[in-house]
């Protein structure tokens, strides 16, 4: 039998499998976690726990030389980029760890980056908007590259990932295509669109960080580092335990982090003070307020 390369539709496929399948184990995991750690221990950690979700999956799967669930219902397999065998453990290993950890280490880096920024004595404060600017424009872009080497798997037609295109690993189908995974007509199409969106984006955020750059005035209250404020009963959020950052209230009027109360009502639409119902859709932000 003739072992083609995988299509395009294939690949995509098996991404939106595993997504599925990633989805359900990472909801498993959240409950789990918050019945045995708690609520506030829960919310501290989430982001934490959904890359070790995710690196549970493909450790099972793709690390151990097993297929995924996604290249399985697919019939696609893993192969290096001779294509006449499979991927060593450390080239899967490497692709994994790319895939589960990069977002996050990066964001996390870039936090803290920002957050040394405020902290740093005898810098102007003129100067440390600029590099707050600079971090937060960054954190932005990212997604912008990950759509740019998305149109670029629609030209080319592999490496769906970028942690793939790293460690060199490509896919085959142990099937016979299907006529409709030879047109690559309507990808073509995707890739101009998709480079007009990245375009279009980049423009978008070029001019955001001018207008934040030249508005330095609310540009400075609103990058005020929470942690540099004493933490009191009245300002400290009651699921992180830190100091309210990015202030929001419930339509019952407690207030929470941002981050940390849109994450909460997303799995329980309710206040976590009293018990209030209170989806997602009715939190507020409140600008350029600080309590004292």
């Amino acid at each position: 039998m003739v072992l083609n390369d995988a299509s395009q539709q294939a690949l995509l496929k098996t991404c939106t499998k595993d997504s599925f399948y990633i989805n359900i184990l990472r909801n498993q995991v959240h409950g789990l976690c918050q019945n045995i750690l708690g609520d506030q221990i829960w919310i501290l950690w989430q982001k934490e726990i959904e890359v070790i979700a995710d690196f549970v999956y493909f450790f099972l799967t793709t690390v151990r030389g097993s297929q995924t669930l996604g290249e399985e219902y697919v019939c696609t397999i893993q192969v290096d980029a001779t294509k006449r065998k499979i991927p060593s453990k450390l080239q899967r290993l490497l692709q994994v760890l790319l895939h589960c950890t990069s977002p996050y280490c990066i964001e996390k880096l870039l936090q803290h980056f920002e957050h040394n920024t405020l902290q740093l004595e005898g810098l102007a404060s003129s100067h440390k908007i600029k590099l707050v600017v600079l971090f937060r424009f960054l954190f932005k872009i990212i997604p912008v590259f990950h759509h740019a080497h998305l149109i670029l798997f629609y030209i080319q037609g592999v490496y769906v990932n970028l942690s793939k295109r790293i460690a060199g690993v490509k896919h085959i189908i142990i099937r016979p295509r299907d006529d409709t995974e030879h047109d690559a007509g309507t990808f073509r199409w995707l890739a101009i669109l998709g480079g007009t969106q990245i375009f279009c984006k980049l423009i978008s955020l070029i001019l955001e960080a001018r207008k934040e750059m030249l508005n330095k005035t609310e540009t400075e209250l609103s990058i005020v580092d929470s942690s540099a404020v004493e933490a009191t009963e009245t300002n400290k959020c009651m699921l992180c335990l830190d100091v309210v950052r990015d202030i929001t209230t419930t339509v019952c009027g407690h207030m929470f982090c941002w981050k940390c109360l849109i994450d909460w009502c997303s799995v329980k639409s309710e206040c976590p003070a009293c018990r209030e119902i209170c989806p997602p859709s009715r939190v507020v932000r409140l600008h350029h307020y600080y309590p004292t």
